[in-house]
């Protein structure tokens, strides 16, 4: 049985238990519900709108908020929860931390939740014990933290949820489309693909159960898994520049790719209704050794490849210099071999940074300043050392950039702006370097081209949005969201 409350609503139950009941009734505000010679084998009290619900000494399967309001108040005392839920919540962007099974004495979601709009839900002296469930309509993002869930659902078009370091028993994708799903440290049991179109993507680092299942997959539906690689030796020395191959069960190479400096890689691949009951094999070639492993949908990650044996590990060297523009110190950007600084502060144009040797020994340097041309070198360790990097101004017929920008409310802090976009040169995806208030991100690998960033505002509320990509004009813009 369900029971739906909107339209401020305000009452107080108690005795909500899986029964059968020859007599019951709920006569208070106009209302006169009676119910006689049922048998309620679960029930659930959700709030579908602006109301003040109350439930005592009851036993629900479900204690659901169905809309994001901050009128809508929900109460359990002395009960037990099965899961309680935060259910198709439209244009919200919400952090939740800490939605736990177990015995609650006094606890409140306004206290594990910041932004919103959410409901109130308030637990005294009451048990949950399957899990929360949290569903993702349009237009929202969720960040969820050291929470036990028992049903996270997308269905938002577009859409994110973040989780990190919790449990889920059933991952679900429903009616979504342009929706990213991002894990770290997360252990997953099920994952239902249900009720198409559905176009969504699985990043990050995720541990699925040994009896993990896919439960449905419906016709038409895509989902896209992005699969970090990590390779080391026996002795956990990360491996550098191995190869890698990625082939279909009928053998055909579908991706081809390298570690870097520190042993890591990743790959996509886009499962649909021909595949994704499929597993792939990765194969990695390291000094006459071929190891592989099975990939498929419900493969943990990162995926971990072993040799045998003990590997050098990659080289790494210190480096340093200046940076200036006819001879006055910059305020800039120092990348060499994906590690990078900010030569400004107490003493500008100055960098020093320890990096790995490339698989040819060498270190590909760059320079980025607003105004100024890109600056890039390839240069052996000695090379680097006490290096002056000298900036140029850029041509007048400087090709430009194509920088497209979007900003919402931030999820990691309430006090941050979401920034995201693409960028592009004549139609084509950049591998570039983006900076914005001091936060950064490369737009290359598997996000080609696109960036998606949260940030803080200015001391004018301001955000300065640079991009920089070696051969082009520096593009720089300064917006209030």
């Amino acid at each position: 049985m369900t029971l739906w409350f909107e339209d401020n609503f305000e009452g107080e139950f108690s005795n909500l238990k899986p029964s059968t009941n020859t007599n019951w009734s709920y006569n208070v505000n106009g209302y006169n519900i009676n119910i006689q010679n049922s048998t309620w084998e679960t029930i659930t009290v959700v709030g579908g709108g602006p109301c003040n619900v109350t439930v005592y000494d009851s036993d629900l399967a479900g204690l659901s908020a169905n809309v994001a309001l901050s009128t809508l108040h929900l109460k359990a005392v002395n009960s037990v929860i099965h899961s309680p839920a935060l259910h198709a919540l439209r244009g919200v962007s919400a952090t939740f931390t800490g939605l736990k099974t177990g015995f609650f004495t006094d606890w409140k979601l306004s206290e594990h939740a910041t932004g919103g709009p959410l409901p109130d839900i308030t637990l005294v002296d009451t048990e949950i014990r399957a899990g929360w469930s949290l569903s993702a309509f349009d237009e929202t993002h969720f960040t969820i933290d050291d929470s036990n869930i028992l049903r996270l659902r997308m269905s938002a078009n577009p859409g994110s949820i973040r989780t990190s370091n919790s449990t889920v028993e059933e991952l679900m994708f429903f009616l979504t489309t342009n929706s990213t799903m991002s894990f770290q440290n997360v252990t997953i049991r099920n994952v239902r693909v249900f009720v198409p179109p559905i176009e969504s993507t699985i990043t990050g680092d995720i541990t699925f159960t040994n009896d993990a299942e896919l439960t449905n997959w419906d016709t038409g539906s895509t989902i896209t898994r992005n699969y970090p690689v990590v390779v080391s030796d026996e002795s956990g020395n990360p491996i550098p520049w191995a190869d890698l191959d990625l082939y279909t069960k009928n053998g055909t190479l579908i991706w081809s790719g390298r570690t870097d400096g520190t042993g890591k890689a990743d790959f996509d691949v886009e499962f649909n209704d021909d595949n994704y009951e499929d597993l792939m094999e990765l194969v990695l070639e390291y000094n006459g050794q071929s190891i592989s492993q099975k990939v498929g949908l419900l493969s943990s990650t990162p995926v971990a490849l072993e040799i045998a044996g003990t590997a050098d590990a990659a080289t790494w060297v210190t480096i340093n210099g200046t940076i200036e523009y006819d001879g006055t110190p910059l305020c800039a950007m120092v990348l060499a071999n994906g590690q990078h600084l900010f030569t400004c502060g107490n003493n500008p144009g100055v960098w020093d940074l320890y990096v790995p040797l490339d698989q040819n020994g060498k270190i590909t340097l760059f320079g980025f300043c607003s105004g100024l041309a890109p600056f890039k070198a390839t240069l052996t360790p000695g090379q680097a050392q006490n290096f002056d990097i000298a900036m140029t101004l850029s041509p007048p017929d400087s090709q430009e950039m194509e920088v497209t920008v979007q900003t919402e409310a931030g999820t990691i802090n309430p006090n941050y702006v979401r920034i995201s976009g693409t960028v592009a040169y004549d139609g084509t995806p950049l591998c570039t370097m983006v900076l914005a208030n001091g936060k950064s991100m490369f737009t290359c690998g598997n996000n080609l081209g696109t960036f998606d960033l949260e940030v803080p505002l200015d001391g004018n509320g301001e955000i300065t949005l640079f991009v920089f990509c070696s051969g082009l004009a520096p593009y720089k813009e300064v917006f209030i969201p």
